[in-house]
Protein backbone atom coordinates (compact mmCIF):
# COMPACT_ATOMS: atom_id res chain seq x y z
CA UNK A 1 0.00 0.00 0.00
CA UNK A 2 1.36 3.42 -1.01
CA UNK A 3 -0.66 5.59 1.62
CA UNK A 4 1.19 4.28 4.29
CA UNK A 5 4.84 5.46 3.40
CA UNK A 6 2.98 8.85 2.23
CA UNK A 7 1.55 9.46 5.81
CA UNK A 8 4.61 8.99 6.81
CA UNK A 9 6.32 10.98 5.09
CA UNK A 10 4.60 13.91 6.23
CA UNK A 11 4.42 13.03 9.70
CA UNK A 12 8.40 13.11 9.52
CA UNK A 13 8.26 16.59 7.99
CA UNK A 14 5.30 18.61 10.13
CA UNK A 15 7.24 18.95 13.41
CA UNK A 16 5.47 18.32 16.77
CA UNK A 17 4.84 21.44 18.08
CA UNK A 18 4.57 22.11 21.76
CA UNK A 19 1.15 24.41 23.25
CA UNK A 20 0.11 26.77 25.71
CA UNK A 21 -1.42 25.05 28.14
CA UNK A 22 0.40 21.66 28.39
CA UNK A 23 2.12 20.24 31.54
CA UNK A 24 5.83 20.44 31.79
CA UNK A 25 6.17 16.69 31.38
CA UNK A 26 3.84 16.83 28.32
CA UNK A 27 6.02 19.72 26.35
CA UNK A 28 9.30 17.29 27.64
CA UNK A 29 7.34 14.55 25.76
CA UNK A 30 6.99 16.01 22.56
CA UNK A 31 10.86 17.50 22.29
CA UNK A 32 12.66 14.34 23.74
CA UNK A 33 13.64 16.57 26.73
CA UNK A 34 13.98 15.26 29.87
CA UNK A 35 16.13 18.20 31.25
CA UNK A 36 13.59 20.46 33.86
CA UNK A 37 12.96 23.56 33.54
CA UNK A 38 15.10 26.13 35.17
CA UNK A 39 13.89 27.54 38.51
CA UNK A 40 12.05 30.69 36.65
CA UNK A 41 9.82 27.90 35.07
CA UNK A 42 11.76 28.38 31.74
CA UNK A 43 12.11 25.21 29.36
CA UNK A 44 14.14 25.11 26.09
CA UNK A 45 14.60 22.63 23.35
CA UNK A 46 15.45 21.81 19.96
CA UNK A 47 14.28 19.39 17.29
CA UNK A 48 15.36 19.10 14.13
CA UNK A 49 14.91 22.57 12.93
CA UNK A 50 12.94 24.19 15.73
CA UNK A 51 14.23 26.20 18.57
CA UNK A 52 11.51 26.49 21.37
CA UNK A 53 11.69 28.29 24.62
CA UNK A 54 8.70 27.63 26.88
CA UNK A 55 8.17 29.13 29.91
CA UNK A 56 5.65 27.49 32.85
CA UNK A 57 3.97 28.88 35.68
CA UNK A 58 2.34 26.55 38.02
CA UNK A 59 3.29 23.21 35.69
CA UNK A 60 1.55 24.88 32.63
CA UNK A 61 3.11 26.56 29.50
CA UNK A 62 1.94 30.32 29.54
CA UNK A 63 4.36 31.79 27.03
CA UNK A 64 5.98 29.68 24.16
CA UNK A 65 8.25 30.84 21.32
CA UNK A 66 9.50 29.06 17.87
CA UNK A 67 11.95 30.20 15.81
CA UNK A 68 13.76 28.10 13.00
CA UNK A 69 17.29 27.33 12.63
CA UNK A 70 17.75 27.48 8.98
CA UNK A 71 14.36 28.43 6.84
CA UNK A 72 11.98 30.65 7.65
CA UNK A 73 8.18 29.14 9.18
CA UNK A 74 6.10 28.65 6.24
CA UNK A 75 2.40 30.13 5.67
CA UNK A 76 1.10 26.39 6.57
CA UNK A 77 3.31 25.68 9.60
CA UNK A 78 1.94 28.88 10.93
CA UNK A 79 -1.43 28.13 10.99
CA UNK A 80 -0.86 24.25 12.05
CA UNK A 81 1.01 26.12 15.30
CA UNK A 82 -1.85 28.74 15.68
CA UNK A 83 -4.42 25.95 15.53
CA UNK A 84 -1.85 23.33 18.33
CA UNK A 85 -2.08 26.75 20.37
CA UNK A 86 -5.95 27.57 20.38
CA UNK A 87 -9.03 25.65 18.79
CA UNK A 88 -10.57 28.85 17.82
CA UNK A 89 -10.95 31.63 15.87
CA UNK A 90 -8.42 34.40 15.70
CA UNK A 91 -8.83 38.16 15.58
CA UNK A 92 -6.42 40.47 14.01
CA UNK A 93 -5.02 43.38 16.71
CA UNK A 94 -3.30 45.97 15.88
CA UNK A 95 0.43 46.41 16.74
CA UNK A 96 3.04 49.53 17.37
CA UNK A 97 5.86 47.51 15.36
CA UNK A 98 5.16 47.29 12.02
CA UNK A 99 7.40 44.49 11.61
CA UNK A 100 5.13 42.46 13.87
CA UNK A 101 1.82 40.58 13.19
CA UNK A 102 -1.08 40.07 16.12
CA UNK A 103 -3.63 37.94 16.74
CA UNK A 104 -5.59 37.69 19.79
CA UNK A 105 -7.87 34.42 20.23
CA UNK A 106 -11.66 35.57 19.40
CA UNK A 107 -11.90 34.38 23.09
CA UNK A 108 -9.70 36.64 24.44
CA UNK A 109 -7.44 34.00 26.07
CA UNK A 110 -3.93 33.73 24.31
CA UNK A 111 -2.16 36.09 22.23
CA UNK A 112 0.19 35.46 19.18
CA UNK A 113 2.74 37.06 17.51
CA UNK A 114 4.68 36.87 14.59
CA UNK A 115 7.88 39.10 14.34
CA UNK A 116 9.27 39.40 10.62
CA UNK A 117 12.41 40.43 11.37
CA UNK A 118 13.46 37.88 14.05
CA UNK A 119 11.51 35.62 12.68
CA UNK A 120 10.07 34.42 16.07
CA UNK A 121 6.33 33.35 16.64
CA UNK A 122 5.31 33.79 20.08
CA UNK A 123 2.09 32.41 22.17
CA UNK A 124 1.23 34.43 25.00
CA UNK A 125 -1.93 33.20 27.57
CA UNK A 126 -4.03 36.59 28.76
CA UNK A 127 -3.52 35.83 32.08
CA UNK A 128 0.55 35.59 31.83
CA UNK A 129 -0.01 38.96 30.24
CA UNK A 130 -2.22 40.48 32.89
CA UNK A 131 0.48 39.02 35.24
CA UNK A 132 3.14 40.66 33.43
CA UNK A 133 1.45 44.03 33.57
CA UNK A 134 0.86 43.65 37.33
CA UNK A 135 4.43 42.65 37.60
CA UNK A 136 5.30 46.03 35.93
CA UNK A 137 3.23 48.17 37.85
CA UNK A 138 4.31 47.38 41.21
CA UNK A 139 7.91 47.62 40.22
CA UNK A 140 7.43 51.37 38.89
CA UNK A 141 5.33 52.10 42.30
CA UNK A 142 8.54 50.70 44.18
CA UNK A 143 10.99 52.73 42.18
CA UNK A 144 8.79 55.70 42.67
CA UNK A 145 8.64 55.40 46.12
CA UNK A 146 12.52 55.06 46.06
CA UNK A 147 12.20 58.63 44.32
Amino acid sequence: MIIKPIILFFALLSPAFGRIGETTKECQKRYDCDKLPAPNGELSAVKGDLLLAAKFREGKCVVIVYSKIKNDFSPDEIIKLMDANHSGKWVKAESSDPSTLTRISADCSVVFTYNTKTKEIMFITADEVASRLKEASEESDRTMKGL
